[in-house]
């Protein structure tokens, strides 16, 4: 492994667009707290009428496999389960010398996994308390942690298996993981 040329050399960090990843990083902070803002004074922070039944409305008993499978699946799409994938992802693109490929996941992911813990500490959103809360559900609400893992990092994967390999049905199945994550079960009524 080779050290790091100095600023401006052709080591490929010093190439990313800094600036504008700062800048683009700071903007979703801030619009995830304005947005967090706008609903809290609007009185619609700890949910209303219409969230709890549409819970009710939406929540069914399903066959216990599917409700196994379900649970599991949407680990897929968090920080949790992608930071060692694209960890990993990361190696081997840099081992292949694709090393501006494999500094975008890592920025992309560690800039997901940051906003997603600097808005939940900020502006923590208890979940509806219908029934009792499984798994990762049991965490703040707000921000969604599948929303900004599955918009950010699965479709940047997507991106990188386009640029590497010209594929893509990543697209594809980066938009069939984020509507199976956010259309399971988050509660099972006992």
């Amino acid at each position: 492994m080779a050290l790091p040329e100095a600023r401006g050399g052709q080591n490929p960090a010093w190439r990313l667009p800094w600036r504008g990843i700062l800048v683009g990083y700071l903007a979703a902070i801030l619009t995830g707290a304005a947005y967090a803002l706008a609903v809290h004074s609007s009185g619609w922070w700890t949910g209303g009428a219409w969230e709890r039944e549409m819970l009710l409305f939406i929540h069914r008993p399903i066959p216990a496999v599917l409700d196994r499978l379900l649970l599991i699946v949407p680990w897929l799409g968090t920080n949790i389960s992608l930071a060692p994938a694209l960890a990993l992802a990361a190696f081997v693109l840099w081992r292949r010398g694709r090393t501006d490929l494999a500094l975008r996941l890592v920025v992309v992911e560690t800039g997901s996994l940051t906003l997603n813990l600097v808005l939940k500490a900020l502006f923590e959103r208890t979940r509806p308390d219908l029934w009792p809360k499984r798994g990762q559900w049991d965490l703040a609400s707000f921000p969604s942690g599948h929303m900004i893992a599955s918009l950010a990092v699965l479709f940047t994967i997507a991106i990188v298996l386009r640029a590497e390999r010209g594929w893509r049905w990543p697209f594809v199945a980066a938009g069939v993981l984020l509507t199976v994550g956010q259309c399971t079960p988050r509660y099972r009524r006992e």
